[in-house]
């Protein structure tokens, strides 16, 4: 058998060859079905005549462009490992990851892709379905990233999964404005399945991702809540024509239930989003549309839910320290089955044995199931001990981003000698946005102990190259060496 990847390509080849492919926005450039196949096998065979066999491992530097494509469809046609690598690494994170991984080649698509078109074509290499695949690297939101080991029986799984809920179809166009090589990406693999199109940019602005839809007529959007805001929030929203939407998916980190009712009233019944993991890229859990529109109706804390386990073969358990199952609205770890879960960590066998409780994997999220629905609190790691009470942050960040002036938050906690921990919550908003604001608006719903204890107004959190405000970056960034936060009462 052959990498998921090449299968695919080489089966919308057969079928479409004169169906247009990819759409690159910057530079306006377009390729086929069959063109694509075409440059693919062309640079697979550059990477072979360079020494790359199968399963090396060959790290390719992620941007938002046809070249890109080109070279992680090329990696899988000669049997290959792509590590994808986002642009945004710093040096150190580069540096760990290839220290790691010991690639036979590094590509820089941008640069690389353009002589090695000028191989030879070549006949995809064999593996089999315990062959890697890919090894994705975690945000390191939690400590420095690790590479998940898939295989191509997984990775397969993880395309039929994402076929299973975008119903993408020939003819169809998805959007991709944030890095293809992570979340937005997995879009793609619809698309490949689909003989679909996929229309990439390198800009996630709201005018830039607006102008796009109305330009390349896009069925199929995925974006993170941050952009999804600046969509919402964008005053010349309803001037564009986003008539060709049908599927507008947010995922990749938590949204806010205000931002989730003003999409679901902007883009009417489209509205999607799923829960998942880089150990288990596919939709775990699904919200969809019938979902939403009950959200927006009759139930309203639905929009506080990830969605009922998938319909495609996902199997979702709630366990407490003990492993054991808990009962409906109890809170205990989120663990998961999934044909597309990964088979390891790469180097660090002995953290993804910790991971598993017989065939379970637990993901570190903290979570409840209601009527089969699934609610996540938080990271298991994320949780806030403060004067002895447990806190999850996410439920203070939800109630905040309610407030209208609030555009993004992160609610953290800092080490204090009063109180263990003190809840601390940075947020970003309309320039008359003051702490007091906060404050008050905590003090009228929220419990004593989950109010913040100070809160700090900042132009811009800091993110992970996804797109996620990120708490251990807001840690870092604002509160480095905090021994307390003086003065918390």
């Amino acid at each position: 058998m052959i990498h998921p990847y090449a299968h695919a390509l080489r089966r919308a080849a057969s079928r479409s060859p004169d169906s247009l492919a990819v759409v690159e926005l910057v530079g306006n450039t377009s390729t086929t079905w069959g063109e694509l196949e075409d440059g693919a096998s062309r640079v697979a065979q550059h990477l072979i005549d360079s020494g790359v066999r199968p399963d090396d491992r060959v790290i390719v530097h992620q941007s938002n462009t046809l070249a890109y494509i080109q070279t992680i469809l090329a990696v899988a046609w000669c049997g290959a490992v792509a590590v994808p690598a986002l642009s945004i690494l710093s040096r150190d994170e580069l540096d760990y990851i290839t220290t790691e991984i010991q690639p036979t080649a590094t590509i820089d698509p941008i640069q690389d892709v353009p002589r090695m078109l000028f191989a030879n074509r070549c006949e995809p290499r064999d593996g089999n379905g315990e062959s890697i695949s890919q090894i994705l690297y975690t945000s390191g939101s939690s400590g420095r990233p690790k590479g998940v080991v898939h295989q191509y029986a997984s990775t397969a799984a993880a395309m039929a999964g994402w076929l299973s809920i975008s119903k993408i179809s020939p003819g169809d166009v998805a959007l991709v404005s944030s890095p293809i090589s992570h979340a937005s990406g997995r879009l793609f693999e619809a698309v490949l399945l689909a003989d679909a199109t996929v229309a990439i940019s390198c800009n996630s602005r709201a005018k830039s991702v607006l102008s796009a839809i109305q330009q390349t007529s896009t069925t199929h959007l995925i974006v993170v809540p941050t952009v999804l805001a600046d969509l919402v929030n964008d005053e010349e929203f309803e001037s564009y024509d986003l008539s060709s939407l049908r599927f507008v998916l947010y995922a990749s980190a938590p949204a806010s239930p205000t931002l989730i009712s003003r999409a679901q009233e902007l883009f009417g019944p489209i509205i999607h989003t799923v829960y998942g993991s880089t150990e288990a890229p596919t939709p775990i859990t699904h919200l969809d549309p019938a979902d939403h529109l009950r959200a927006t109706t009759t139930n309203p804390e639905l929009l506080l839910s990830c969605g009922r386990e998938s319909e495609w073969g996902c199997q979702i358990n709630i366990l407490n320290d003990f492993g054991d199952a808990v009962a409906d609205d109890e809170l205990g770890q989120l663990a998961i089955w999934s044909p597309a879960l990964a088979h390891t960590y790469w180097q660090q066998p002995d953290l993804w044995s910790q991971r598993l409780l017989g065939d379970w994997f637990l993901t570190g999220d903290i979570a409840r199931r209601h009527e089969g629905f699934i609610f996540l609190s938080d990271r298991k790691d994320d949780m806030i001990i403060t004067g002895g009470f447990n806190v999850f942050p996410t439920e203070v960040e939800n109630h905040i981003a309610a407030h209208q002036l609030v555009y993004e938050v992160a609610v953290v906690g800092i080490p204090d000698t009063r109180w263990g921990e003190a809840i601390v919550a940075v947020v970003s908003g309309d320039p008359s946005l003051t702490d007091s604001n906060i404050l008050t608006w905590c003090q009228s719903a929220l419990s004593r102990h989950k109010i913040p204890k100070r809160v700090l107004i900042v132009d811009e959190l800091p993110k992970t190259g996804h797109g996620k405000v990120s708490r251990r970056a807001v840690r870092e960034h604002f509160f480095a060496g905090a021994d307390a936060i003086h003065g918390a009462g």
